[in-house]
Formats: C-alpha cells, sequence, structure tokens
C-alpha cells in the first residue's frame, strides 16, 4: 500500500486562520452501501478494499489556475467495497472469499 500526504492549503487569505492545513482524501459511505458502518469507531483504523473504474484522468491543479503543478490526477467510481480482517498476516490472500461468505450470512438475517 501507497502512504498518502494530504494536500496542503495555504490558509492564510482566511481571516479566521492563519496557518497552513493538511486535507486528506476522503470517502464516505452508508450503512446500506457498506454494512460494517454500523460497528466504526471514530480513529479506528480499518483496511477498507475498493473496486474501482477510472472515469477521468487529468494533468495540472484545474481548480487553482496553477500551470506550474504537473501532477496528474485520475478521478474513480467506486463499484465495490469491502474490509479486510487487520488481524491476518496477509489480509488481502483471504478477502475475497472471507467478505463474500460474511456478505451472504448478513443477507439471510432477517
Amino acid at each position: 500500500m501507497h502512504r498518502i500526504k494530504g494536500d496542503k492549503m495555504d490558509t492564510t487569505k482566511n481571516v479566521d486562520m492563519d496557518e497552513k492545513v493538511i486535507i486528506y482524501t476522503t470517502i464516505n459511505f452508508n450503512n446500506e452501501q457498506f454494512p460494517e458502518v454500523d460497528e466504526a469507531e471514530v480513529g479506528e483504523k480499518v483496511i477498507i478494499i475498493l473496486e474501482v473504474e477510472c472515469i477521468a484522468i487529468r494533468k495540472g491543479n484545474e481548480w487553482q489556475g496553477s500551470t506550474t503543478d504537473k501532477k496528474a490526477h485520475a478521478t474513480y467510481k467506486i463499484t465495490k467495497v469491502g474490509m479486510c480482517d487487520m488481524e491476518e498476516e496477509n489480509p488481502m490472500d483471504t478477502f475475497e472469499e472471507d467478505y463474500a461468505q460474511k456478505r451472504s450470512d448478513g443477507n439471510n438475517k432477517k
């Protein structure tokens, strides 16, 4: 996995803030999309697996009009989501099988 570095946002132009803030990429799910939301705790770290489809690619910073930003950016549509067991030595190895079983058990509850 790659560690994500947040983007530094200059807030010195705002009256209430006099420092730079680091903004991280975030995702939001409800419990219909991702049932594990019901068991989530603030501050808890988990491994979430996403299946995504790339829907756009661009270079540069189109939001701030900067011509010096040469970073490539991609936009993805999330098509599947799941969670790995953090206790496993190689959680990715058994993810598909375990998650399929967990989902099928959850769908049989009344």
